[in-house]
């Protein structure tokens, strides 16, 4: 059975709209859940969709592809199982294999003109929207592209977020313009990590949290230095543990927007069509 994708033009704002008053974890703080080192807040939490895309093994060396993707299903399509999505890989040939589902899933670029190299972003709501009803198997379906040991950590860390009830916020392009703003302001200022795409990644996440007024919380001491200086926020340590709130009583708009340099340097993110497979 071949898969049935579908896509309605307000599935950004079908994704945006289940966002509530978040707790939102960075992608340390899980990763030290799934290892029994650290405790999930008992009234539930929220991981952003860069997050879940580094835990599952999404991200790849490249910043233009995945290493899979994850495309939008139709209510119908969301009754298959892994079996059947992994026949229908099987019967893709070998070239191909690991670009199922590319194009039928969000897509934009952030594009940093001559700063920094362009990068894709896939599969944001499409990931965040089959992790919040809780179709992970679908997930586990494409990722079995990886090789086998891979595959294994991608379905074992599924299984931590489906059991534990933790939530997805997906990264939007909207979403990423803030992303950028604050990108620019902190090139401005501090070193990027070793890997540029380490960085843009706790910057990403660190935008979702900031349109979503969430509870961030993170040991990055740099992270949250930054965002004190560039979002109005509060923060508290706890066990080592920084939480910034992106919400504190009276805050009036939640971005600190007088850092445009992104666009004197002909930033931006583009939308990119998509189409079904064929």
């Amino acid at each position: 059975m071949r898969p049935s994708y579908g896509y309605r033009v307000d599935g950004a704002r079908a994704i945006l709209s289940l966002m509530r008053r978040d707790t939102i974890l960075d992608t340390q703080l899980v990763s030290y859940a799934m290892k029994g080192t650290h405790t999930l807040p008992a009234d539930g939490c929220a991981i952003t969709s860069v997050t879940a895309q580094e835990l599952l093994l999404m991200q790849g060396g490249e910043l233009t592809r995945n290493n899979y993707y994850i495309p939008f299903f139709t209510d119908v399509a969301l009754a298959m199982d892994t079996s059947q999505i992994r026949q229908h890989l099987k019967s893709l040939p070998a070239r191909i294999r690991t670009r199922a589902g590319q194009r039928a899933t969000d897509k934009f670029v952030l594009d940093f003109g001559r700063d920094y190299p362009a990068v894709i972003e896939y599969s944001h709501l499409a990931t965040a929207r089959l992790l919040n009803v809780g179709h992970g198997h679908l997930i586990k379906g494409y990722a079995s592209v990886l090789e086998r040991k891979s595959h294994r950590v991608v379905v074992d860390r599924l299984d931590f977020l489906i059991d534990q009830g933790v939530q997805c916020r997906a990264l939007t392009d909207a979403v990423a313009v803030t992303a950028l703003e604050m990108f620019a302001a902190f090139t401005a200022k501090y070193a990027l990590k070793k890997k540029f795409r380490n960085s843009l990644n706790d910057l990403l996440s660190l935008a979702v949290a900031v349109e979503a007024g969430a509870l961030f919380k993170t040991e990055d001491r740099l992270l949250a230095e930054f965002a004190a200086e560039h979002a109005p926020s509060s923060i508290q340590e706890i066990g080592g543990v920084l939480a910034i709130d992106f919400a504190p009583e009276g805050s009036g708009r939640r971005l600190n927007r007088g850092t445009k340099g992104y666009v004197n340097r002909g930033w931006g993110v583009r939308r990119q069509a998509w189409r079904p497979d064929s």
